[in-house]
């Protein structure tokens, strides 16, 4: 019998996944307000703005596999002029990564009909975590063209895309606001074990204010 994510078949939609009941997403917690994310300077795992962990048990074997992020800026930061992302994995499947910080976000299943609930912990804005046990650098880069963000810049984040390309950005109705879509790594976070995504830049003082949804499949 097949496991994981092979059983219910690939797509371009991720519906089948949503029946199963096995699709998740979180959210700012207030629609319209953000959430400052962590100040950092470099690309240090001990401040990630985004912690993911797979509080599945090892026993069940239930992984997460990543669709997507998107992130809109809502307050700029401060300090910086060209902000920069890193994705990570901790594969220990036995470091306690948060420490403090951050708003506690409880996963929604899109399936109205579903009763399952994700043993995903997942923590957004200023979080301080402990050193990765087992750490893996996933992809890192510019988020924006070497400026500073501005007010309603989106960027979306595509785990596992198709294809893979350069940004794609479409400016919007002024000529600094910008929407960006990166093609990522397909990633996937077995039990117990951590995802990160770490928001930083250069002379950063004050951390970038965030709305943000991301979804993903646990199966």
């Amino acid at each position: 019998m097949a496991t994981g994510l092979g059983q219910y078949g690939f797509g371009s939609k991720t519906h089948r996944y949503a029946d199963a009941g096995k699709y998740f997403v979180a959210s700012n917690p207030t629609p319209g307000t953000g959430v400052i994310g962590m100040v950092s300077t470099t690309s240090d795992n001990t401040k990630p703005t985004l912690l993911f962990k797979n509080g599945n048990t090892v026993a069940s074997g239930i992984r997460c596999y990543l669709d997507y992020l998107r992130l809109c800026c809502t307050v700029v930061g401060v300090g910086h002029t060209a902000p920069k992302v890193t994705f990570g994995l901790d594969v220990s499947q036995t470091t306690t990564r948060y420490t403090s910080g951050g708003s506690s976000i409880t996963p929604v299943n899109v399936n109205g009909d579903s009763t399952n609930a994700s043993a995903v912990t997942f923590y957004f804005g200023a979080v301080t975590a402990a050193a990765a046990g087992s750490a893996r650098l996933i992809n890192s880069h510019a988020i924006t063209s070497g400026a500073i963000e501005v007010v309603y810049d989106t960027f979306v984040f595509d785990f596992g895309a198709p294809s893979h390309s350069m940004k794609a950005s479409l400016i919007d109705n002024t000529t600094t606001l910008t929407h960006g879509y990166f093609s990522e790594p397909p990633v996937i976070v077995g039990p117990g074990q951590h995802f990160t995504a770490i928001i930083w830049g250069a002379s950063n003082s004050t951390g970038i204010t965030w709305a943000f949804d991301m979804g993903w499949v646990e199966v």
